[in-house]
């Protein structure tokens, strides 16, 4: 992961991955990095104070900005993979 964070601050990249754990966000605080969650609000927890018992589906902290698709009309909810549309149509917009 570290490589990964080494080289969007060299290239002026941004990070764009699914808001819940995946062992980049202290790379990128380190390095001052841009990093954006994308998640379904109903497959995700919001974190509590206490950080001994993390939810596997918790939003971590290092996070930059966090994108949350929710409900659709108040009838249909998101799961995993629905957000990876709007991830790439994100990613274009950026470049």
């Amino acid at each position: 992961m570290g490589g990964i964070a080494r080289a969007a601050l060299n290239s002026g990249a941004l990070i764009i991955d699914s808001g819940v754990g995946s062992c980049i966000e202290k790379f990128c605080i380190r390095k001052g990095l841009k990093l954006v969650g994308v998640c379904p609000e109903a497959q995700i927890s919001y974190p509590k104070l206490s950080e001994l018992h993390r939810k596997q589906n918790e939003l971590t902290k290092g996070h930059t900005e966090l994108i949350i698709i929710g409900k659709e009309d108040g009838k249909v909810s998101y799961e995993w993979g629905h957000e990876s549309n709007l991830k790439y149509d994100f990613a274009k917009r950026v470049t």
